[in-house]
This record gives C-alpha cells, sequence and structure tokens, in this order.
C-alpha cells in the first residue's frame, strides 16, 4: 500500500505541474529553463547532500563498484536489443529512436525522487554510481545511434565525453563521495542551505513532466506507432529485464536499480538530439510522443513494476 500512496503523491505533483501550464500561470518556455535549471542546480544539491551524509561509506563504494559495472553490463545488453529491435524494424527512423530509447531512460528528473522515496539516500546513493556510465554514453552516442549519417570524429565523441563527465551532477557525486569519504563536514549553514535547495528535487521534478506533457498537442503526438513503442519501453523491456536477472539470481538494490532503470521513461532529450542529427520531421514527431507517451505512462506503470520487484527480485 505504501507504494502506491507514493505513487498517487508523485502523480498529484504532475498533475499539478500540468494544470500550473494549461491554466497560464507558467508560460511554454517555461519548462525548458526549470529543466535546465534543475538538472544543473537542484540535483546536485540533492545530490551531494545526500552522499555527503551517508555512513558505512567505504562499504558502500565496494557495492558502488559493482553497481558501476551492473551499469555498463545493462548498457552493453539494452545496446543488443536495441539493435534487434532496429534491424527487426528495417533499420528505420523509428527503429533508430527505439534504439535510442531502449538504452537511455530519464533517471535524474524521474528516477531519483523514485529512489529516494522508496529506497531513501542509499538508494540514491546507488543510483547516481549507475547513472555515471549512462550518462557519460548519453551525451557520446546519440549521433550514432540517431544520425542516418556517419558519426562525427574522434576529436568530437572526445570532447562530448568531457562535458559528460563535467557535468553538475556528476561532479556533485564525487565531491559528495570525497567528502564522505574524508569525513569533510561543511558548516551547518552550508548544509542547510544545500539540503533546502536539493529538497525542491523531488516536487519540481514531478511538475516539470506535468508541464511538458502540456506544452504538447496530442492529435500530433499519439499516433499508433508511438502508442506501440511507448508500450515496448514501460512493459516489455522491464519485463525483459526482470527475467533475466530472476534467471541469473541476482536481486537485492543493484537488480531493483535494474529493472528501476528500464521502466523508467525517455530521457527528455531525446526529441533534441532527433531535430539535430535525423532530418525526417516524422522522426522528430515520433520521437516526441515516445518521451511524453512513456513519461505519461510511467507515472503508473513505474509504481506497478516496483511492486513485482519486491515480491520476485531476491533481497
Amino acid at each position: 500500500m505504501a507504494l502506491f500512496l507514493v505513487a498517487g503523491e508523485l502523480l498529484l505533483m504532475s498533475l499539478l505541474g500540468f494544470a500550473a501550464c494549461k491554466t497560464h500561470v507558467v508560460g511554454e518556455d517555461f519548462g525548458e529553463a526549470l529543466s535546465r535549471f534543475l538538472i544543473d542546480v537542484i540535483v546536485p544539491c540533492y545530490v551531494f547532500r545526500a552522499i555527503c551524509l551517508q555512513e558505512n561509506l567505504p562499504g558502500m563504494l565496494r557495492e558502488g563498484g559493482k553497481t558501476i559495472l551492473a551499469a555498463v553490463v545493462t548498457l552493453g545488453l539494452l545496446f543488443l536489443i536495441g539493435t534487434a529491435v532496429f534491424r527487426l524494424l528495417k533499420r528505420s527512423s523509428r527503429g533508430r529512436i527505439l534504439r535510442f530509447g531502449t538504452m537511455f531512460s530519464n533517471a535524474l528528473l524521474f528516477g531519483i525522487p523514485l529512489a529516494e522515496a522508496y529506497w531513501g539516500e542509499t538508494g540514491l546513493l546507488y543510483l547516481m554510481l549507475f547513472y555515471i556510465p549512462i550518462r557519460l554514453g548519453y551525451y557520446c552516442l546519440p549521433d550514432v545511434l540517431l544520425s542516418p549519417q556517419p558519426p562525427g570524429g574522434r576529436r568530437d565523441m572526445g570532447r562530448r565525453l568531457w562535458h559528460a563527465a563535467m557535468a553538475p551532477s556528476v561532479l556533485a557525486c564525487f565531491a559528495g563521495l570525497a567528502c564522505a569519504y574524508a569525513g569533510v563536514r561543511l558548516p551547518e549553514v552550508c548544509m542547510n542551505a544545500i539540503g533546502s535547495v536539493g529538497g525542491c528535487c523531488k516536487p519540481l521534478g514531478m511538475m516539470l513532466i506535468g508541464i511538458i506533457v502540456a506544452g504538447y498537442e496530442w492529435n500530433s503526438i499519439c499516433s499508433p506507432g508511438s502508442v506501440l513503442m511507448a508500450l515496448y519501453k514501460l512493459l516489455l523491456l522491464p519485463t525483459m529485464a526482470l527475467l533475466l536477472l530472476r534467471l541469473l539470481g541476482v536481486g537485492g538494490l543493484i537488480g531493483r536499480i535494474i529493472v528501476l532503470y528500464t521502466a523508467l521513461p525517455c530521457g527528455p532529450l531525446l526529441t533534441t538530439f532527433c531535430i539535430k542529427y535525423d532530418p525526417d520531421h516524422r522522426a522528430q514527431l515520433d520521437s516526441a510522443g515516445l518521451v511524453i507517451l512513456s513519461t505519461v505512462g510511467a507515472v503508473v506503470t513505474v509504481s506497478w513494476w516496483l511492486w513485482v520487484m519486491e515480491r520476485i527480485l531476491p533481497a
């Protein structure tokens, strides 16, 4: 029952953002600005404080190495699944979109509130460690996965790799780990200020989802193809992950984070990447449809998957 109460709370936050946009309390361009503010300011504060205050960090770091390795293996397996889907769809633009959507989910704006709500600060730490290699791939591979043309050279790849490694949320993760491991404690007034800013992460993150959804015309994105892609992302993909983990006997928090990651909606930059790398207008609409429909659907389906994994995966 607690799982569904948390899900209801998150849903109400999303509906509040939806209503604020529809009633013109916020403008159409507010969502983009809020997204940047969340990712570059609020999320780093949230992550830093949560990790900095962790107890028994050495033991968690030993497990954290396994978490990062699990993320790399998961990303490789998702690439194989996405490539199979890409070939099944005859290497079309929709196949490229699904390949990218298979590999990359909205772990920051959607995953962080869920991990904190269900598993506390320990779950948040594991999710952030899991997300480090995911984020590097998220910024380095879009042209490889989405563009009909060959990708850029090594210099461009190196630039984007550096950009991903220097992202505020990644730096905050490492800074929090360094402070916690060294026993460094910032003055209480600083920690309180960081905690107050970071405390906005969950409500603003979920309201942002509602704002994003409200900014689209449903008749332009709710094509049958987009609906099928969203069902694949929200139902079929986590089902495969859950069955594979069950077969391999992988459980605990790492196993549950893997299932959560596969059940999350597509990353919000998918449409932006499509606009940049794929000139096909239909592909851009399909990507928007997948992001929006998977985001709306995940508000319901992710709670279902959390309930299922608690009963199927070993502790």
